[in-house]
């Protein structure tokens, strides 16, 4: 593969700002893979029924078990969409969509 960092300027304000947006980019991807992994050893079972997000329900305050597991599936939805090499749609959808479920 050939050489391909772009290099610029971090001092600069524009250069801050790409920086802090490529930051944020990573660490909220790292942190939805991660907050996936924590659930996914919180559910008791196959995970396809209500009652085995129990923990999940207990841990993050969700108000019960059915709310839990919406929320883990739309999270291993927006999880798809952005951990794939290949072309994949709608995905600033289920991204806005995700962001504003749990606002």
């Amino acid at each position: 593969m050939a050489f391909t960092h772009l290099y610029y300027d971090r001092t600069k304000p524009y250069g801050i700002m790409l920086g802090n947006v490529m930051s944020n980019l990573e660490s909220s991807l790292n942190a939805l893979n991660g907050i996936i992994g924590t659930m996914q050893l919180m559910i008791n079972g196959d995970g396809s029924l209500d009652a085995h997000y129990v923990e999940i329900t207990s841990r993050f305050g969700f108000p019960d078990d059915a709310t839990s597991h919406n929320a883990f599936n739309e999270l291993v939805a927006v999880q798809g969409k952005v951990n794939v090499d290949t072309s994949v749609t709608n995905v600033h959808t289920a991204l806005v969509q995700a962001i504003n479920k749990f606002r």
